[in-house]
């Protein structure tokens, strides 16, 4: 054993004797090993002199400072902002937390936290009435909607209000054309108000249309990610295919591949992670409208300058570059589809370009190439009967939405009851005991 990690056994040597002896073992165990003189040696010449500080402290207590727990902490911090920003990544990528109401535990916490300390009864106390201490929060009611007309036809009819009389503009405006014309009537008060519902579906209570825009979001936002992927993997087969031996790209080809298709279908996957659909609808909208029809306005416009269908010019395989132009109709119906049920596009901006696309077709290519008629009206009735499917879709979701809402209420409504029970049997059996 090393004299100096002996005890002396009289006496206690002070800081300076301590460290002189250490510093000779230390000198000692050096020379022995002439071997490993390089290593060893710098080792002990280290913790001689570190010995001779007035600390005196031992080898493991002087270590180098990469060995500090501090010099790791400095290590390991390098990497923590690229970890967070990772991790916030993920959790972009993820449908988030779920909407939720608040609890009844809660609110039944707060009722009796709200309620009075009862003092003790004693026994020799006479009680001649029973008090039950009993606090009604804040009834559930149903949305408006489904409220009942008939008590608001009582309420009305018990008050002391005069029928209130029409002036002069007011009779004028009763009496205008909208409501002479029978035509006018029925345009204004059957079809404009349907057409208000199909293309803008909406409950009345912004509160509950609010809280079902984030849990339709909650649901779909994993499909729109996919979806939007799907869109990207689409244009560089597009740009891919395009691009033949036989081929040859063409400036308008330059412009629209790179500059118009790649702008407005990139940045549809950012605006989907970051939830540009539920907080900013209205750009994302446009943004998707054009680049889900970008690509049949294309083909139409470039069917037309090179002249494909005139003079018998599309039997001729050297004509536009080669091009058949195949995927006209798929771009033209698949990606409008994809855009309503995957990446939530509305019906009235999928209306407006499918209405687009159908009249400038039919104005640039029917008149050189009539047997186009049959295959307009196909598209026609597909995408009005596509945009019907998507409102019937949407109506049974808010409908089946509506049911669950009630069943939330009415089983908060239960339990606030049951909990109100039991604080009240708890009282009695108080009071009385």
């Amino acid at each position: 054993m090393t004299p100096w990690l002996v005890r002396p056994s009289s006496g206690r040597k002070t800081v300076h004797e301590w460290a002189d002896e250490v510093a000779s073992v230390g000198m000692q165990e050096k020379s022995s090993n002439g071997q490993s003189a390089s290593s060893r040696g710098t080792r002990h010449t280290a913790s001689s002199t570190v010995v001779e500080e007035p600390s005196g402290l031992p080898l493991p207590a002087v270590q180098p400072d990469r060995y500090s727990i501090s010099h790791r902490k400095r290590k390991t911090a390098r990497f923590g902002r690229l970890k967070t920003l990772w991790v916030e990544f993920k959790s972009r990528l993820g449908t988030g937390s779920a909407p939720s109401s608040s609890s009844v535990h809660d609110e039944s916490a707060v009722d009796s936290a709200c309620l009075p300390r009862r003092g003790s009864v004693d026994d020799d106390d006479t009680v001649d009435e029973v008090v039950v201490d009993r606090v009604w929060s804040e009834e559930f009611h149903s949305t408006p909607s489904h409220s009942d007309p008939e008590d608001a036809t009582k309420s009305k009819s018990g008050s002391n209000q005069h029928p209130a009389v029409l002036s002069d503009s007011a009779s004028t405006i009763e009496d205008s054309l909208w409501d002479r014309n029978g035509v006018l009537i029925f345009l204004r008060y059957r079809v404009w108000r349907l057409l208000v519902e199909i293309f803008s579906s909406r409950f009345e209570d912004e509160k509950k249309e609010s809280h079902y825009r984030q849990e339709e979001w909650y649901i779909k936002k994993s499909l729109a990610v996919v979806t939007s992927i799907w869109l990207i993997i689409s244009w560089v087969i597009g740009c891919a295919f395009s691009k033949l031996p036989s081929r040859t790209f063409s400036i308008g080809d330059n412009i629209f591949f790179f500059a118009v298709a790649s702008v407005f279908t990139i940045p549809l996957i950012v605006m989907v992670i970051y939830d540009w659909p539920r907080d900013r609808p209205h750009i994302y909208q446009v943004t998707v409208l054009l680049a889900v029809w970008s690509w049949s306005f294309y083909n139409i416009i470039y069917m037309r300058a090179c002249g494909y269908y005139t003079q018998g010019n599309h039997q001729n395989p050297e004509r536009c570059e080669g091009r058949d132009f195949m995927a006209t109709f798929y771009y033209a119906t698949a990606l409008q589809t994809i855009g309503l049920f995957g990446l939530k596009m509305n019906r009235f901006p999928a209306a407006i370009g499918a209405l687009s696309w159908f009249l400038f077709s039919c104005i640039v290519i029917i008149p050189v190439r009539p047997t186009w008629i049959r295959v307009m009206l196909n598209f026609f009735i597909f995408h009005a009967f596509l945009i019907y499917v998507h409102y019937m879709r949407e109506l049974s979701e808010r409908r089946l939405y509506t049911l669950r809402d009630q069943l939330k209420i009415q089983f908060k409504a239960t339990q606030k009851a049951q909990i109100n029970e039991r604080k009240a049997s708890d009282s009695k059996r108080r009071l009385t005991s």
